[in-house]
């Protein structure tokens, strides 16, 4: 290779150009669901009074908008969300029987106790 400051240069220029894409990509109309005011409306109990919006972070947005779910899926089990609801505290709805599960996993495996979609403590 003749110059190989211009290949490392290029490269470098590559790298930035995918960074900046990554997080500048995220339009307001495509952030997702929860981009931006009050969580969903509770359809069933809540595991806390403490209901906050998910982080407004792109990243956490672009996990949310990449997983194929919709606000009437649960992320879970992917079924619909219809009945036997439950919303944790960050709003996130999924079927009662699917957190209690993925809740029972996270204690017996010593993981931490976060929602499945945004991983806000739960």
């Amino acid at each position: 290779m003749a110059y190989p400051g211009i290949a490392f240069v290029a490269m470098i220029g590559v790298g930035l150009g995918f960074a900046l894409w990554y997080f500048l990509a995220d339009t307001p109309q495509s952030q997702g669901p929860h981009a931006s005011g009050p969580p969903p409306p509770h359809r069933g109990e809540t595991l806390s009074n403490n209901s906050r919006a998910p982080p407004n972070d792109s990243r956490r947005r672009r996990r949310w908008r990449n997983t194929g779910g919709t606000k009437e899926d649960c992320s879970i089990c992917s079924e619909e969300l219809e009945r036997n609801l439950i919303t944790v505290n960050c709003g996130h709805e999924f079927h009662v029987p699917c957190i209690t599960k993925w809740r029972e996993v996270a204690r017996n495996t010593g993981a931490q106790n976060t929602c499945p979609l945004c991983r806000q403590r739960i």
